[in-house]
């Protein structure tokens, strides 16, 4: 009985070395998956650099040259645009976008293809993520992707939403 004994233990201590072994070649891998990580979030799957360690991107959203034309329905955002935008009693949305964001890519595109879709007195305003750090902060904004209807004083109306198509954003206003 005394040998039985000590050879369940035996087995067990082995068992539980054996055990931390994978544990310890787990976590391994799992260090190495989170390395991975950081390098995919700093190279997009076509080489393109997509955000560095500080968080910034090397590809911010371009300033377009000239005056922008509100009328697109979807435009880049200025204080000048908004301004405009609320003179023109138009219902304003501030989506944030970012140069790095696939799914930013995806909806960029839609909006894009759509805006002559976009009711004339509608205007989404693709807003940098990155550099437009106020207005983030102002709306409490802490994802790419984030929807935020705004009225004339640049204050949020009701809830801040996360990507959608163009019936989407008309349903987020009440304008559907």
């Amino acid at each position: 009985m005394k040998n039985q004994t000590i050879a369940i233990v035996v087995i067990l201590l082995v068992l539980v070395g054996v055990g931390a072994y994978f544990v310890g070649a787990g976590n391994l891998s799992t260090q190495d998956d989170v390395a991975n990580h950081g390098a995919m979030m700093q190279k997009g799957g076509n080489g393109e650099v997509m955000m560095k360690k500080d968080g910034t991107d090397n590809d911010s959203l371009e300033v377009e040259d000239g005056p922008v034309d509100i009328t697109d329905g979807y435009v880049r955002y200025s204080e000048e645009a908004f301004q405009e935008a609320v003179d023109a009693g138009m219902d304003t949305v501030l989506y944030f976008n970012a140069s790095w964001c696939p799914m930013c890519q995806a909806l960029d595109a839609e909006f894009e293809r759509v805006k002559s879709e976009i009711p004339d007195d509608v205007v989404i305003f693709k807003t940098d993520y990155d550099d437009e750090v106020a207005l983030k902060q102002k709306h409490g904004v802490t994802v790419q992707h984030t929807f935020v209807h705004v009225d004339e004083n640049g204050d949020k109306i009701g809830d801040t939403w996360f990507g959608g198509d163009l019936n989407k954003v008309l349903q987020s206003i009440n304008y559907l």
